[in-house]
C-alpha cells in the first residue's frame, strides 16, 4: 500500500474513531456471554425420492446469556455448505496476516 493511501485510510480511521469510542463507553453493560453449545450430525440414509442416497446434515444449538435474559440460536447446514464457510472464513485468516494488514495493525 503507497504511502498516500495509508494516510488517507489514517485520516478516516481518525474522523470515525471518536464516535465508535461514544458507541463502545455506552455499550459497556452487560456483555453477551457464551453457555453452551450443542452439536449434532444426522445422516439420512435414504428416502423415497432419495434411494440410496445420503444427506449427512449439521445442527447446532449455541446458547447465549446477555444480562438476565438468554437466547438460543439454531443453525442447521449440509456438510458442503459448512465446508465453504470453513474455506472463507480460512482465507480471511490468511489475508488478515498478509504484510498489509499487519502494517495497518501498527498504524492503529
Amino acid at each position: 500500500i503507497s504511502h498516500e493511501k495509508m494516510e488517507r485510510i489514517k485520516s478516516c480511521y481518525n474522523q470515525v474513531h471518536p464516535e465508535m469510542e461514544k458507541y463502545i463507553k455506552d455499550d459497556a453493560g452487560p456483555r453477551t456471554k457464551y453457555e453452551d453449545l450443542d452439536w449434532r450430525l444426522e445422516v439420512v440414509t435414504g428416502t423415497r425420492c432419495l434411494i440410496k442416497q445420503t444427506s449427512p446434515e449439521l445442527k447446532l444449538s449455541l446458547r447465549l446469556i446477555h444480562g438476565r435474559t438468554s437466547s438460543v440460536h439454531n443453525m442447521r447446514t449440509s456438510l458442503t455448505h459448512l465446508n465453504k464457510i470453513v474455506r472463507k472464513l480460512e482465507l480471511a485468516v490468511q489475508e488478515s496476516e498478509s504484510a498489509a494488514a499487519k502494517r495497518l495493525s501498527k498504524i492503529f
